[in-house]
């Protein structure tokens, strides 16, 4: 069984059996931003480094996550995190067929060539990675204010969003109100 915080993590990161893909990223592409370059250790909500959650940023923007499961370390293979920029707010995706594998979250039915997208921000030492909430995007999606698509049962809750990239998305009220993973600049992986 996994820890209950590597559990937690999970479910801030691709929202457990909660998840909001985009079939196509929202913004263009931009050069890896260089903030972002280094290895990274999760915090605990006191502030303390806890390495439940371990990233490692390279130059060209492969990324590499390890994780801590049944007490082992798990790293993924390496692939590629795409930075954009929005007017201030910075975003991050992810191809979701890379994070379900690594996660083994076989019952979402997300395509693999779909993204998941975060906000971040770095300040000093710290990066604050903030997370769709995905009941909002549903609610959305059903009220015909963004394209899209919901799976919603006894045990998942999955959006897809569609159609045309719009920035304007990323900017849609309470999308990014779920919780927050929290980094700590540390040294190497191990």
């Amino acid at each position: 069984m996994k820890s209950a915080l590597t559990l937690s993590l999970l479910a801030l990161l691709l929202g457990a059996c909660q998840a909001t893909s985009f079939q196509l990223p929202p913004l263009a592409p931009a050069p890896c931003d260089p903030q972002l370059v280094g290895d990274w250790h999760s915090v605990d909500s006191d502030g303390q480094e806890d390495r439940q959650l371990q990233l490692r940023i390279a130059a060209d923007c492969q990324l590499v996550l390890a994780d801590l499961d049944k007490g082992q370390v798990r790293q993924s293979a390496p692939t590629r995190l795409t930075t954009g920029q929005d007017a201030a707010a910075r975003y991050a995706w992810i191809p979701a067929g890379w994070a379900n594998q690594h996660f083994q979250a076989k019952d979402l039915s997300i395509p693999a060539e779909d993204v998941y997208v975060y906000r971040y921000r770095v300040e000093g030492d710290r990066m604050v990675v903030e997370t769709i909430d995905h009941t909002t995007v549903a609610h959305l999606i059903i009220d015909r204010k963004l394209d899209g698509a919901v799976i919603s049962d006894e045990d998942r809750l999955v959006n897809r969003i569609t159609g045309t990239p719009q920035p304007a998305t990323l900017l849609l009220p309470g999308l990014f109100d779920a919780d927050t993973l929290q980094f700590r600049r540390a040294g190497a992986l191990p």
